[in-house]
């Protein structure tokens, strides 16, 4: 292995890592040398095209006079998109009566559902759907409402409503989900029995890392405490350094996920995997940055604290994001690679295991052409960085745009590549 890409710990879990050993896979592709994938870099102003006309289409005009204000409209990449604007006016009013107003427990409420709705958010696959009073609701936006609903009975709670603790979550069944979700042989959910490892896990990491998730006054270890971490950590200036909210989420819910992955020493390392064209490890990190998008927006929303240097972090690599490049023929899986698929009747699509080199170089591609698109938009649009950061182009670019080319080109929408899922990757 280079010196350079000398595997450790701490760099592993970095957000670093995740950005270089991603370019580095798109360098191999440019060069032609990726076992998997050929890379078409020529025909990425095709999905810039596509993403301002859906700008355009959803935010308004782009020309010189109005782009600053069209992008301003543009919300976050994150959870609170998924459970619908008129459920989450609800949600903080019903909150802020049952709290008095407390912004500190109003905030921890809040987050304490966010991060259960995002661990729950695995792809839910092409036949499942949720039904919230009459309305049908599929994928990442279902499975969002369904936890918001789970939520407000009281399922991940052991004692009041509207609250998740870890004696609620510890004590959660397999068909407490099925329930929650709907799940029937006629409308099946990919993952439930990862799903609920997650949320069995997540009690027992609350309760032992009480560094980042203190006890509350009645001795209930709640996700959401680490709001009160949190504050201790914010400047004079109600800023966080992404840094340290990073450490907050790759090491105080580190011990989330699931044991059988990549371990380095002992250490679980979490979404991380070997990468043959590399001859070392890969970090992704995709639930852990989406969990953390997911979290700044409320924190930001209810207490006013900025996160400086947050474009450290990188575009999420996962299938719609991913789909994306794939449709629009920006990156092609090669005849050769179909080798490593999973030979079923029953996938329409190239399907392949989590740790296949297809599903590793895919994500590795994914992550960097989202910077490379990022660059492009920017320079044709005329805007920095600041303007139109990441958050804002995965909310309303690639994420958007990947779902929907695929419901233009397969019927029920599913991604050009997928992954034999167990509910906990993406």
């Amino acid at each position: 292995m280079p010196a350079e890409m000398k595997d450790t710990v701490e760099y592993l879990q970095s957000l670093a890592a995740v950005r270089e050993r991603c370019e580095a896979v798109l360098e191999l592709g440019l060069a032609d040398k990726l076992e998997c994938f050929s890379v078409r870099l020529d025909k990425l102003p095709e999905a810039a095209e596509m993403i301002t006309k859906l700008i355009i289409r959803d935010y308004g005009n782009v020309g010189p006079a109005e782009v600053d204000s069209t992008i301003a409209n543009i919300p976050p990449h994150g959870r609170w998109r998924h459970f619908g604007a008129e459920n989450v006016e609800r949600l903080i009013k019903e909150l802020e009566v049952a709290l008095n107003g407390d912004k500190i427990k109003i905030t921890t409420s809040m987050l304490d559902l966010f991060i259960v709705a995002v661990l729950l958010d695995a792809g839910a696959g092409d036949a499942w759907k949720y039904n919230d009073n009459g309305k049908t609701i599929v994928r990442s936006e279902g499975l969002a409402v369904a936890a918001l609903r789970m939520f407000q009975s009281g399922l991940f709670s052991s004692s009041e409503k509207l609250r998740v603790d870890s004696r609620g979550l510890k004590n959660l069944k397999e068909s407490d989900l099925v329930a929650g979700f709907q799940v029937s042989q006629d409308n099946p959910l990919l993952g439930v029995g990862g799903r609920l490892a997650l949320l069995h896990q997540l009690g027992n990491v609350i309760e032992k890392q009480t560094q980042y998730f203190p006890k509350d006054s009645e001795g209930f270890s709640r996700p959401g405490a680490l709001v009160e971490y949190l504050t201790t950590k914010q400047s004079a200036k109600s800023q966080v350094h992404i840094d340290v909210f990073w450490d907050l989420v790759i090491n105080g819910f580190g011990g989330v996920w699931p044991e059988s992955r990549t371990k380095l020493n002992g250490v679980s390392l979490g979404d991380v995997w070997p990468c043959a064209v590399l001859g070392c490890l890969i970090p992704f990190h995709k639930l852990s940055q989406w969990l953390s998008y997911s979290l700044m927006e409320p924190i930001s929303y209810f207490l006013g604290i900025e996160f400086v240097n947050a474009e450290k972090m990188t575009g999420l690599a996962e299938y719609r994001n991913g789909g994306l490049f794939v449709d629009l023929s920006i990156i092609t899986l090669k005849e050769s690679a179909k080798k490593y698929g999973i030979q079923s009747a029953d996938f329409s699509v190239p399907t392949f295991a989590p740790d296949s080199p297809v599903i590793v170089e895919w994500r590795a591609l994914t992550v960097a052409l989202i910077d490379r698109l990022a660059i492009l938009m920017r320079s044709q649009l005329k805007v920095n960085a600041e303007c139109l950061p990441l958050p804002k182009l995965l909310e309303a670019g690639t994420w958007k745009a990947g779902r929907e080319i695929a419901k233009q080109l397969r019927p029920g929408g599913g991604p050009p590549i997928a992954l034999l899922s167990d509910g906990t990757l993406f």
